[in-house]
């Protein structure tokens, strides 16, 4: 029986017994058959997108509620819908975004500069240890505790991030800006950076990694990375837990630290505006 259509029924059966409905009633409101709808909360269908986006409606859920049942079943939330995302980005708007997501998340701009993150990501990746003011997400990628922890599959994520920001920066700039910017991180990262972004730059697409996995002394987690746009020039990642067998060892990682996991820390320059 599948893992995500059992925890996700579950949770689907604890919302319609929280709110004392019958089966029956519940399935009205789903516009399905109470034969279909017991099947899901037994975990013997599984839970579709419209299933969420219908007891999202039908339960009135919180953003956190809703954000929950997505990641139960498996499935990345629908991107957030709130006026204005599109058009500008604050301080004020980021941070109410972070602050409400469980895991591990980060806010960068549309060319890769940390803008914001949280506590769970502070936990997990130790991002104030990078030696950068204002740090860009390949500074991330490069720092040594990073690479350590992400072991065989360092070059794989690494190669794929610095083909993104290659594109963009062609996009958006003149040769002259990625140039400058490939010579800042040579000078900081040496021969690696330079062998990784030849690698990356010869075209050559790798494949998308479904997961990314991430050793600590709890165990290995395999991390999805959701990507949310949040507006025309920022964007927010979302490490979320890939299983149940991800799920434990990420606990165990949360409970080593004291940071609270809604804490939110910016980068240099970023604590008031977008700057970039």
């Amino acid at each position: 029986m599948d893992t995500y259509a059992m925890a996700s029924g579950a949770e689907l059966r604890r919302l319609r017994r929280q709110r004392e409905w019958t089966q029956q009633y519940a399935a009205e409101q789903m516009n399905m058959s109470p034969a279909r709808l017991s099947r899901k909360e037994r975990g013997e269908a599984a839970i579709l997108r419209d299933d969420i986006r219908l007891a999202i409606q039908v339960y009135e859920l919180s953003s956190a509620a809703a954000f929950n049942l997505w990641l139960l079943a498996g499935l990345l939330p629908d991107p957030p819908e709130e006026q204005g995302m599109q058009a500008t980005a604050n301080t004020e708007l980021v941070t109410a975004w972070i602050e409400q997501l469980p895991y591990p998340t980060i806010s960068l701009t549309r060319l890769g500069a940390l803008w914001a993150w949280n506590g769970a990501m502070e936990a997990c990746l130790q991002l104030r240890r990078i030696p950068v003011a204002r740090p860009h997400i390949i500074d991330v990628l490069f720092a040594d505790h990073v690479r350590q922890i992400m072991g065989s599959q360092w070059e794989a994520v690494a190669i794929q991030e610095l083909q993104r920001f290659y594109r963009i920066t062609l996009l958006t700039s003149s040769v002259d800006h990625w140039q400058e910017a490939y010579q800042k991180f040579e000078y900081r990262y040496g021969f690696i950076f330079e062998r990784v972004w030849q690698q990356a730059i010869e075209n050559k697409p790798v494949r998308p990694l479904q997961v990314v996995p991430i050793r600590y002394p709890s165990g290995m987690i395999e991390y999805v990375i959701a990507e949310v746009l949040l507006s025309v020039l920022s964007m927010g990642l979302i490490f979320i837990p890939a299983n149940i067998d991800s799920q434990v060892p990420y606990e165990r990682v949360r409970a080593a630290t004291d940071i609270p996991v809604d804490q939110v820390f910016y980068a240099q320059g970023y604590e008031r505006q977008m700057g970039e």
